[in-house]
């Protein structure tokens, strides 16, 4: 009973099959409609972690490089004031290095608190001897008036 079965299915599907085509209903048919294949969820997954991969890869890229030229930029700028500030202190060194120069000119030519003591001795030994000096000519003219003196009283 089953093979009968299965074999009538099969001649009926044959059999309308053949009735189709001697009536002229292929004829008078709509085309028949193309059914797509469903692409698989695995294929579909994989497209689709593809695409965002892809998608995020570039997006980060783009990123990562907006932040390179950025930081890039950055340190161009602080390279230059770097440069600025070492021409600064260049020119502050240079500064210095003149200063010290004429310091030392200045200590060659000044006196120091040695010599200036010595002078200082110096000097009081002098104002001692003009005025022991000073005296003895007091004296000398005392001496001399009293002559002046003795010699105006004899001529007169």
């Amino acid at each position: 009973m089953f093979g009968l079965r299965a074999m009538n299915s099969v001649r009926r599907f044959t059999t309308s099959a053949l009735l189709r085509e001697q009536s002229g209903f292929a004829e008078r048919a709509v085309p028949e409609i193309v059914v797509k294949k469903k692409v698989g969820a695995f294929r579909g997954g994989l497209m689709g972690l593809l695409l965002g991969v892809t998608t995020a890869g570039g997006i980060g890229y783009y990123y990562l490089l907006d932040e390179y030229h950025s930081a890039s930029a950055l340190l161009v700028k602080s390279v230059d004031e770097l440069h600025n500030s070492t021409n600064k202190v260049r020119e502050y060194a240079k500064k210095i290095e003149r200063v010290e120069k004429e310091l030392i000119e200045l200590k060659a030519a000044s006196a120091t608190s040695k010599d200036i003591e010595k002078v200082h001795r110096d000097l009081k030994q002098l104002y001692e001897i003009v005025q022991s000096e000073h005296e003895e000519l007091k004296g000398h003219v005392a001496g001399i008036e009293l002559d002046v003196q003795s010699h105006k009283s004899k001529s007169n």
